[in-house]
């Protein structure tokens, strides 16, 4: 009878044991979530789920009144590696084809929280509004002063919600897809990809993005 006693108890302890294990790391886990949404990637998991639903917002909301619909999509990092940050961009934006069909106008930031910087990459369709260097008005002042201090929310809303009033008050410049087509001799609005060297020609791409200035911070 001792020896069953012992060897319940001795099951109580190592299950005690690993619920108390399954009750640590759900803790762990739980403090250290991202929140991510169409328009959000959160890698660096900087940003809480208040920022996410602002952006989207803005997105769903306030972007639908412009011209086009433009898209603002979000994605922050450690770091970009070896990879320039130019370069990592240009890639994510093509890849998630950030912006509406045709029209070529997503704009998409990239917040390296480690290197320190910020790439602002934009479609060929709202480059008028948001040349290269309006990065330089963008992060600056108290915007700047966010990011500096790791106050990733403030100053990641604070981009997107510049951006974003920028566009309405500038709606009515924005490049309609036929408006684009027109300006076709400018080479950087053709799309590398979709090049036929068979064909001889470029080809006219659904998402073209062109090249914006990085700013660190």
């Amino acid at each position: 009878m001792d020896s069953i006693s012992k060897k319940y108890n001795k099951q109580k302890i190592i299950l005690g044991l690993i619920l108390t294990i399954l009750a640590t790391l759900s803790l762990i886990l739980s403090s250290k979530t991202t929140y991510a949404s169409t328009y959000v990637m959160d890698k660096a998991g900087v940003l809480n789920q208040q920022t996410v639903e602002e952006i989207t917002q803005i997105n769903e909301s306030d972007l639908s009144k412009v011209t086009g619909h433009p898209e603002i999509a979000v994605i922050t990092v450690k770091t970009t590696g070896d990879e320039a940050i130019e370069d990592y961009a240009q890639e994510q934006a093509q890849k998630y084809h950030i912006g509406r069909k045709g029209w070529n106008n997503g704009i998409l930031f990239v917040i390296a929280t480690k290197d320190r910087k910020v790439r602002m990459q934009t479609g060929y369709g709202v480059e008028d509004v948001l040349p290269d260097d309006y990065i330089n008005t963008l992060i600056s002042g108290k915007t700047k002063e966010e990011l500096h201090q790791n106050d990733w929310n403030a100053g990641v809303l604070s981009i997107v919600k510049q951006t974003s009033q920028r566009l309405q008050q500038k709606s009515d410049t924005l490049l309609s897809p036929s408006q684009q087509k027109e300006k076709s001799e400018d080479p950087t609005i053709f799309c590398g990809s979709v090049f036929s060297s068979s064909m001889g020609r470029s080809h006219w791409c659904h998402y073209c993005y062109g090249t914006n200035n990085s700013k660190k911070f």
